[in-house]
């Protein structure tokens, strides 16, 4: 099994981490790095060519969900996001895929596709959740019932 591993900040131990890692032969596909200014993200992306989560606060929403869904006291690959896992989003491995009953699959997909209309319609709207229950077409209440079931907090939307 492949490890993952997570740079979180890309200050100049941050790089230097990374540096050494390339260098001694940890795969591209298999780090990921944190930096908290979109131009930093942009010139590690570039120079170094390895996935890069251009905010701190989005490393830290996936450590956050990936605490919530795990099994257990050890985070596992599965429970990270997919931009964190280096997988297309809402992609299941075939593999897996293959192995769950039908409905098991088609409530996963459901979930994934649940999470990201959420986190869409709050981006888009500022994270202002009574236009977003307005859009969704359903009562503010259940909005909220939504949000709190998929780890989607509305205050992360707010002021950007």
């Amino acid at each position: 099994m492949t490890q993952r591993v997570a740079v979180l900040g890309a200050g100049k131990m941050g790089e230097a981490l990374l540096s050494g890692m390339l260098r001694s032969g940890t795969a591209l596909g298999d780090v990921v790095v944190t930096a908290r200014r979109p131009e930093r993200a942009d010139a590690l992306r570039e120079g170094y060519g390895v996935q890069v989560v251009s905010t701190a606060e989005a490393a830290e929403n996936a450590v956050e969900r990936a605490v919530a869904v795990a099994q257990g006291q050890t985070i596992q690959l599965r429970d990270l996001p997919a931009d964190v896992k280096g997988t297309q989003e809402g992609a299941i491995p075939a593999e897996q895929l293959a192995k769950l009953p039908y409905r098991e699959a088609v409530d996963l997909a459901r979930d994934r596709v649940t999470r990201d209309y959420l986190v869409a319609l709050l981006r888009d709207l500022d994270g202002n959740v009574t236009r977003a229950a307005e859009r969704a077409g359903m009562a503010r209440e259940s909005l909220h019932r939504l949000l709190k079931r998929y780890g989607v907090r509305s205050d992360d939307f707010k002021g950007r």
